[in-house]
């Protein structure tokens, strides 16, 4: 641990947020992280975040389960709903969107968001239907998969809240990083913010 003299402790602690007030300190890790989730059949469109030291500070994000079958057997929650796996494997599409809930509109934490799923193909679309054995079959998957489908958002939304309070970790960490004694001190040499003094 680098050792500093009292007048560049002082300077150090007058330049506390020099990486942090003026920029976007954060866009590497929200880069990081919309990439982190891409590989999990996640599609970020918007985060937020507010920190670090009140109660109520937190992350999240909105955006949309583009692959919900990968999204599912990443997570290992495939097992748990075979007529939505059955409905995937027949070309069916499920949509799974990530949206804010109107409860908590002057926060950013996880709980501000859940998983939603505003549409998705029935049996009826995705198998030919026209004898009343096939219409029958049909119909009782479609009464499968609508119970399915309400688990699977509830099981959704506590993965996509796992994965705010890790946006949050990783933003933490970025924030505390930026403000440490070597970072500070190396953006003041940086910017040439010295006086003899210190040399």
């Amino acid at each position: 641990m680098t050792e500093y003299t009292p007048h560049q402790k002082s300077l150090i602690d007058t330049y506390r947020d020099i990486n942090t007030q003026h920029t976007e300190w954060w866009d590497c890790t929200y880069d990081d992280f919309k990439s982190d989730m891409s590989l999990t059949g996640i599609d970020v469109d918007k985060m937020m975040f507010s920190g670090f030291w009140s109660q109520g500070d937190g992350a999240s994000f909105t955006g949309r389960i583009t692959d919900v079958k990968l999204f599912m057997e990443h997570h290992k929650i495939a097992d748990f709903q075979p007529t939505v796996m059955r409905l995937l494997s027949y070309g069916g599409n499920i949509d799974l969107t990530v949206e804010q809930t109107g409860s908590y509109s002057h926060y950013c934490h996880e709980y501000t968001v859940r998983v939603f799923n505003p549409h998705s193909d029935g049996f009826w679309y995705v198998l030919p239907t026209g004898d009343p054995l096939r219409t029958a079959v049909a119909e009782q998957w479609d009464k499968e998969l609508n119970t399915e489908l309400s688990a699977l958002e509830e099981a959704a939304t506590e993965i996509i809240r796992d994965d705010c309070r890790s946006l949050y970790r990783r933003l933490e960490e970025e924030y505390e990083y930026l403000t440490s004694d070597d970072a500070v001190w190396e953006a003041i040499q940086n910017n040439d913010l010295e006086t003899e003094e210190d040399a």
